[in-house]
């Protein structure tokens, strides 16, 4: 009898944290020993090669949002018919129509829970305009699934309360235990003791909340606060938005947008860095907080449903409102003074079905038992 066959979809996934997902996704799927996997993806050079897994590029699909939907309910079930997959995971948000019989598909974008406003309107209509539309998208077909995975608790209170269902489960992309956070924390000291080194790994999108880090330090000068540096993954050249971000830190020393890094190149900033500043208003996950935490790195971030959930418990962070430079700024001095951090005590609500880490993801979509044990 032939192994089954596994069809694993991430053709919209090709950059930033969203890429980071797929590749990691797939690297679990790839110690499967008894089954066959073949990964749709945008573009396979972007991976590496698997031992286990056959990569087909599919380019297509982003295109343009036609092109997707075609992809996702004519193209799919074209292929589905073709193979017979036993098995079809999307990693992208839209339940894609397929013969399959098992389906899943695990929800990475939160921007149906963001409040876009104007300036989305003008740098980025595509933000704007998902933020109205994207909860339409998640609808499509949404019932075909055995389960819906997101990565938070409060988005899968949203799914449930918006969709009515109740196949909704947390699948975290990463787990680091606590006892190991422990181990690394100690007395915070600056690895510059004439300088704050600020570091935020990002991508020019208006929901990202430069603007906060720039008036934040415009706040820190007009006190006279001059020995902070805050480092920022953009360049001028990346986009308009990015082009009016340039503009509106060019007399504010501090600000220094080093461009795009490759993997390592951010965990040797991470290295040289005081904390992550981390303003974001939206994310599903906030893979840097994560990051972050595992290095017992100090951490500024958003006060958010997302980032107290992502750092779950964990003693080096303070929370700021993103709304608020004048806060920020205060607690940026406190960096620099050695003051001590509030902390973070998030746990888990009880009956919440949890996945921690990939591969426990690849054992329940691979399985044949019942969706994942619910928190005590």
């Amino acid at each position: 009898m032939p192994a089954k066959l596994i069809v694993i979809s991430a053709v919209g996934l090709n950059q930033g944290g969203t890429l980071t997902v797929a590749k990691e996704f797939l690297s679990a799927a790839d110690k499967i020993i008894n089954c066959r996997v073949v990964a749709l993806v945008y573009d396979k050079s972007l991976y590496p090669a698997y031992q286990r897994i056959k990569l087909i590029s599919v380019r297509s699909p982003k295109k343009n949002w036609l092109c997707r939907i075609y992809f996702e309910f004519v193209s799919s079930y074209k292929i589905s018919c073709r193979i017979q997959p036993c098995v079809w995971f999307s990693l992208h948000d839209i339940t894609p129509r397929t013969t399959a019989c098992r389906q899943f598909v695990y929800c990475h974008n939160a921007t149906p829970l963001y409040r876009a406003g104007l300036k989305d309107l003008f740098f980025q209509p595509t933000v704007f305009a998902f933020s109205i539309f994207y909860r339409y998208l998640y609808l499509l077909n949404i019932g075909a699934n055995n389960t819906v995975f997101v990565q938070q608790s409060y988005i899968r209170d949203y799914f449930q309360s918006t969709y009515s269902i109740d196949n909704v489960a947390v699948a975290r992309p990463e787990c680091f235990s606590d006892e190991v956070m422990s181990e690394a924390r100690s007395d915070f000291k600056l690895n510059n003791e004439n300088m704050v080194r600020l570091f935020y790994p990002t991508l020019p999108r208006t929901f990202k909340n430069i603007e906060v880090l720039i008036k934040a330090a415009k706040v820190l000068h007009q006190r006279g606060v001059r020995r902070f540096e805050i480092r920022i993954t953009l360049s001028a050249t990346d986009s308009l938005y990015a082009r009016y971000l340039a503009f509106c830190a060019r007399n504010i020393e501090g600000i220094c947008f080093i461009g795009r890094l490759s993997h390592k190149a951010v965990f040797d900033e991470y290295r040289q860095s005081d904390a992550l500043v981390f303003p974001s208003k939206l994310e599903t996950w906030g893979l840097p907080l994560t990051e972050a935490k595992s290095m017992g790195l100090a951490v500024l971030a958003a006060d958010l449903p997302y980032a107290r959930e992502t750092l779950g418990v964990y003693d080096r962070v303070n929370f700021f409102d993103p709304d608020d430079p004048y806060q920020l700024a205060d607690h940026i001095e406190a960096l620099a003074s050695g003051k001590g951090f509030e902390g973070s005590d998030f746990s888990m609500p009880a009956g919440v079905p949890v996945l921690n880490g990939w591969d426990e993801l690849v054992s329940c979509i691979t399985s044949q038992d019942n969706p994942p044990e619910t928190t005590k």
